[in-house]
């Protein structure tokens, strides 16, 4: 005969103590009475990341498509530095974007290749408003851009950018 353990449970339900935690005495200062409120540590590194989110370059302020790259190195301008050339092209009202691109010839190993993209995408992030609205601009490295530090890109963007400013008003 198959034995059941409803057997030995009575027929009386239990009741739930109100309070069933016993640590009263024994808690810590610290911690929250309540268990859905975040800890400090936690919303600092909430608010530091919320921080750097927002000094990112967003999603639509970068060229992804072929054709976009394709379509501003046929039509558009280019002005041309020691550090790189921006082919760059006018598109009315609208977001300014970026692209950049650099290839083997100017750095063989990725590593290096990343660093050079990294600079050039702060740069154009810091400096952005110098460029008039709908501008689509595409950063394309020179060999010995790597030599260089980021003031002196920056410069160079700089000056490059007010051509670009002389040439579209």
């Amino acid at each position: 005969m198959r034995r059941t353990f409803e057997e030995d449970l009575s027929a009386e339900s239990h009741q739930v103590q109100k309070d069933a935690r016993i640590s009263q005495p024994n808690e810590h200062p610290r911690r929250p009475t309540c268990p859905e409120a975040p800890s400090p540590k936690r919303k600092k590194e909430t608010e530091r990341a919320m921080t750097l989110r927002r000094q990112t370059l967003r999603r639509y302020e970068k060229i992804r498509k072929k054709a976009q790259y394709e379509s501003i190195f046929a039509l558009g301008q280019v002005v041309r530095s020691r550090a790189f050339d921006l082919f760059y092209d006018q598109v009315g009202q609208g977001r300014r974007q970026a692209g950049f691109v650099v290839s083997r010839k100017v750095a063989t190993r990725a590593t290096t290749r990343g660093r050079i993209k990294r600079r050039m995408r702060e740069i154009f992030r810091r400096n952005k408003d110098r460029l008039a609205e709908g501008t689509h601009i595409i950063f394309r490295a020179n060999p010995g851009v790597e030599e260089l530090n980021f003031e002196q890109l920056e410069n160079t963007f700089f000056q490059l950018s007010e051509r670009i400013r002389s040439r579209t008003r």
